[in-house]
């Protein structure tokens, strides 16, 4: 199976003999469509079985002649991530990355956290980058274990993940970890098992009401490999 984040990633694609299957993730599809002039007909040689994330993906795909299956895929051991049934406490978590604080959501985190007193909201992953609400809290980058054991009994996570005023992303793993815990994930793109956000005051409203929408969507299907022969 191919993942395509570079040039040299394409030129063992290239080079490969026999069926090809190629998971696309995200960043990977905004790179073959900033260099498809180059990167296209390499596709095209392979003539590859694909599939990806979402439909948002797909569909950027489609716009450059590939089919891709929607399949989201979790690369970690799924029994690890049970929904133990528990009180949720009212905390909510997002991950993120140094420099790239808005578009992870700090900014709008710190809004929320300035309407919803009784919540804490917590940011994994980098240091505060501008003067924070009382409620809200930064655990730097922490190991992932770590990171699962913190947060295994918050009620929620936001993937925000907007890029020039543009939401692209995969299903984050992150999101995935969430709906397998029976923890509520607000999102900013549109799926069918996420609680999806236009704005802050859709991000209020579900947590001002968590406990009636924790289970009122469909579960995520996960790991459908029936694209591979």
């Amino acid at each position: 199976m191919f993942w395509l984040y570079s040039n040299d990633d394409y030129k063992h694609l290239f080079l490969h003999k026999g069926k090809s299957y190629i998971y696309w993730h995200g960043i990977d599809v905004l790179y073959l469509k900033q260099n498809k002039k180059n990167l296209l007909p390499i596709i095209r040689k392979a003539d590859p079985v694909c599939a990806c994330h979402n439909e948002l993906q797909q569909n950027c795909l489609a716009d450059m002649g590939i089919y891709a299956y929607v399949r989201p895929i979790f690369w970690n051991d799924i029994n690890k991530y049970a929904d133990s049934g528990q009180n949720l406490k009212k905390k909510v978590y997002i991950t993120s990355h140094p420099r790239r604080e808005e578009e992870y959501g700090e900014p709008m985190i710190n809004a929320v956290a300035g309407a919803l007193r009784d919540w804490t909201f917590h940011i994994f992953g980098t240091n505060k980058s501008l003067p924070v609400q009382r409620n809200v809290f930064y655990h730097g980058n922490v190991p992932e274990v770590e990171m699962d054991e913190i947060t295994k009994d918050y009620a929620a996570t936001i993937r925000w993940k907007q890029i020039n005023g543009i939401h692209w992303d995969g299903v984050s793993q992150t999101v995935m970890k969430a709906l397998l815990r029976g923890q509520m994930a607000i999102t900013g793109i549109k799926y069918y098992f996420t609680h999806h956000a236009t704005g802050i005051h859709d991000i209020i409203s579900y947590l001002t009401i968590f406990d009636k929408l924790r289970n009122t969507l469909p579960k995520i299907k996960l790991n459908d490999f029936d694209w591979i022969e």
